[in-house]
């Protein structure tokens, strides 16, 4: 058991093959640090991404503008990333934004795209 631990709860075969590893009869217990490593809990009942609080997209749509961005996109000198997500349905656009002051007029565009292509309209906008 000591040699397993030192070699760092290597595997039981994988001990019997090393040279310094003592020939017993009898094979070494379970080792108690690698049946809790293997245990595993039972999933949480919601999501990963934390509970849905709406009932129809575009209920509630998420912002978060990124950056500046370190270095810019070559070319239009891209520095910051316009980011909005559905409440509803997790689904997420994105905008590329040369300045910050574009932020308002890229989520107008972003809102009209969405609520042409779903048919509803938005109802609240969380932000940071």
């Amino acid at each position: 058991m000591e040699l397993h631990k030192r070699y760092g709860h290597i595997s039981f075969d994988t001990l019997k093959n090393l040279p310094e590893y003592p020939k017993f009869s009898t094979t070494p217990s379970k080792c108690e640090a690698c049946e809790k490593g293997k245990a595993t809990k039972p999933s949480a009942p919601q999501s990963k991404v934390g509970p849905i609080r709406t009932t129809k997209p575009l209920e509630r749509i998420h912002c978060d503008l990124v950056g500046p961005i370190k270095p810019p996109t070559p070319g239009k000198q891209y520095q910051y990333l316009l980011v909005v997500t559905d409440d509803y349905s997790r689904y997420m656009s994105a905008k590329l934004l040369c300045t910050k002051d574009k932020t308002t007029d890229a989520l107008v565009e972003i809102i009209n795209i969405l609520e042409k292509a779903s048919e509803h309209s938005v109802k609240y906008i969380q932000a940071d």
